[in-house]
């Protein structure tokens, strides 16, 4: 069972996530630091793309106070950020993964999307054992 996408983009729509919520800041600063610390290492003037940003993209302002340039790309929100052959240094993924209709076709593109000794940054909530699987919120969402 699919959502249309249509009730796909209304559901992401009903995402509260936005660069003016320190707590959101904070949880996306666990990837983006780490990614901004290994990207050090390759020097130069490197440009990413955020996979997924959703309606308010929010990583990619973390990345600018870094200097770095982020493509915000989101097929319901931001489809044309990627219609170029461009390939990016690195690619940050947030809370998307889990979403994924056709993971294994989706991880092919992003690979596709870094050049050769790019970095790619995966992030999503870590499975938390104490929770009753028939509890779990991904459970129940139905994306």
């Amino acid at each position: 069972y699919w959502l249309s996408e249509e009730r796909e983009r209304e559901r992401y729509l009903l995402h509260m996530n936005s660069s003016s919520d320190s707590g959101y800041l904070q949880f996306l600063s666990r990837a983006v630091d780490p990614l901004v610390c290994a990207l050090s290492n390759l020097g130069g003037a490197l440009r990413g793309v955020d996979y997924g940003c959703g309606p308010t993209p929010t990583a990619s302002i973390l990345f600018r106070t870094h200097g770095l340039d982020v493509v915000n790309y989101d097929p319901f929100f931001f489809p044309d950020a990627l219609l170029g052959d461009d390939q990016f240094d690195f690619l940050i993924c947030t809370e998307v993964i889990e979403h994924l209709r056709d993971p294994r076709e989706e991880f092919e593109r992003m690979i596709d999307l870094v050049r050769e000794g790019g970095v790619i940054a995966l992030m999503t909530e870590v499975w938390d054992p104490s929770i009753q699987f028939s509890e779990w919120a991904y459970l129940s969402d139905p994306t």
